[in-house]
């Protein structure tokens, strides 16, 4: 098992490198033979695995781990280390967060302990911007 971790700043508050669409960092990352890495954007769906939804984010070549299009600020997201081991045992590793900014340069996420918590913090982070708009459009 070969696992690379990122862990939050001061701030409380993952921050990963992106480029050109493409994001150079990601909090979990299984970099062994028999792992496997994935990054999707959850939603919850009590007839999926693990009450999850899924859209899956693309893979990108080389250090470019993922390609970073189909995310917007307030996405719930769910990164997948998984390890299997010479007799078949796996070893599931999964992180959750919810992108709070989302820059050329970085992905600014807010770390979360289950998938569940992740998309109702999204959801809420989105009525609040919602909310901010309309009473922005209406005293104009």
């Amino acid at each position: 098992m070969n696992l690379l971790t990122i862990a939050p700043k001061e701030d409380g508050l993952v921050h990963l490198t992106c480029a050109n669409g493409a994001l150079l960092e990601v909090p979990v990352y299984e970099q062994h033979a028999r792992g496997t890495n994935y990054l999707a954007i959850i939603d919850i769906d009590p007839t999926m695995p693990a009450g999850l939804a899924r859209i899956w984010a693309k893979k990108g070549r080389g250090p470019c781990l993922y390609i970073t299009d189909q995310i917007t600020q307030y996405d719930a997201l769910e990164f997948a280390a998984d390890y299997t081991t010479s007799v078949s045992t796996k070893k599931r590793l999964r992180w959750y967060g919810v992108v709070v900014d989302k820059r050329p340069d970085e992905l600014v996420l807010q770390p979360c302990n289950t998938g569940v918590d992740a998309v109702l913090l999204a959801k809420r982070l989105r009525e609040k911007r919602d909310e901010q708009n309309i009473k922005v459009r209406v005293g104009a």
